[in-house]
C-alpha cells in the first residue's frame, strides 16, 4: 500500500512538471521568437517520471513592423547574442540601439556580427549578422536570453539565410493546443491526487484495525 502511494505520487510530480512547462509556453505566447517546449515521460516499475523537455524549433509567423531594427530570419538559423554569461542563440530579432551605438536585444545584450559586436553607423549595422546553425538542435539548452550551445549541438555558421528588416518572428506557441493540454493535465493531476487520498485513508484504516487487535 505504501508502494502504491509512492507510485501515485510520482504521477502527481510528473503532472506538476508538465503544468510548469505548459504555463511557461502560454506565458510566452507573445514573446517574439519564442520556441514552445513539450515534456515527455518515461514509465518505470515504480512510477512515471519526467524524461525530456524538448523545444519545438518550427518557425513562428512573420509579422511586418514599423521598427527599423526589427529583423527576422528566413531559414534554419539563429542570431548570436553576447551576454555576460556567454553567447546565447535566439530567433528574437527585436533589437534597439544602446547609448554607445551598439545593436542590442531586449535585455541590453549586444548582437554579434561576423567580426564582433554590431555597431550602428549612419543608421546601418556596420557588419553582417553572425548567423548560427546547429546540426543537432535537440542538444541546445533553453534560457530566458536564448539557447546555450553544447558540445553535442554541432555549431556552425549558417549560409544562404535571408535576413528580413522591419519584420519580426512571432512565438510558435500553439495556444489552443497548450490550453487543451493544460486542462487534460489538470484532470490527471486531480485524479492522481484523489488516488493518493484514497490510498492514505486505506492505510490509516489498516493501521487502526491492527491497533484494535491488541
Amino acid at each position: 500500500m505504501i508502494k502504491a502511494i509512492y507510485t501515485t505520487n510520482t504521477g502527481l510530480n510528473a503532472m506538476q512538471k508538465k503544468m510548469d512547462v505548459i504555463a511557461n509556453n502560454i506565458a510566452n505566447v507573445n514573446t517574439d521568437g519564442f520556441k514552445q517546449s513539450k515534456l515527455s515521460f518515461r514509465e518505470q516499475m515504480n512510477g512515471v517520471f519526467p524524461d525530456e523537455n524538448k523545444s519545438d524549433f518550427s518557425a513562428g509567423n512573420l509579422k511586418q513592423t514599423d521598427r527599423k531594427y526589427d529583423f527576422a530570419l528566413e531559414g534554419d538559423a539563429f542570431f548570436k547574442i553576447n551576454t555576460p554569461q556567454g553567447f546565447r542563440y535566439s530567433r528574437n530579432g527585436s533589437f534597439t540601439i544602446n547609448e554607445s551605438g551598439y545593436l542590442v536585444d531586449n535585455n541590453g545584450n549586444k548582437v554579434v556580427g561576423i567580426t564582433g559586436d554590431i555597431k550602428v553607423v549612419d543608421g546601418k549595422p556596420d557588419q553582417d549578422f553572425y548567423l548560427a546553425s546547429f546540426k543537432n538542435k535537440e542538444y541546445l539548452i533553453p534560457t530566458e536570453a536564448g539557447f546555450i550551445d553544447s558540445d553535442q549541438s554541432g555549431l556552425s555558421r549558417a549560409d544562404n539565410i535571408q535576413v528580413l528588416q522591419n519584420v519580426i518572428e512571432n512565438s510558435n506557441v500553439d495556444l489552443v493546443q497548450n490550453i487543451a493540454e493544460m486542462i487534460s493535465t489538470a484532470r490527471s493531476f486531480s485524479f492522481n491526487s484523489r488516488m493518493v487520498n484514497t490510498e492514505d485513508d486505506m492505510l490509516k484504516k489498516a493501521v487502526d484495525e491492527i491497533g484494535s487487535l491488541k
